[in-house]
């Protein structure tokens, strides 16, 4: 799986400096499961709930 995250900027009337700003909420992962949007606005929602700011379950990464 690949997550990938991009902005385009079209027609904006840019005056010699760019800058922009990414916030992304959460990324919700089931390995090997198909998850309905509810099921997954759910957990997030139970993440938040309690604080969760991050999880990693993903083998060798982070």
């Amino acid at each position: 799986m690949s997550v990938n995250f991009s902005n385009w900027f079209i027609d904006l009337p840019f005056t010699g400096e760019r800058s922009w700003e990414m916030k992304v909420d959460w990324v919700y992962f089931r390995s090997g499961q198909a998850v309905s949007p509810d099921d997954a606005t759910k957990a997030v929602a139970g993440f938040a709930a309690a604080g969760t700011r991050h999880v990693n379950t993903l083998a060798g990464s982070d």
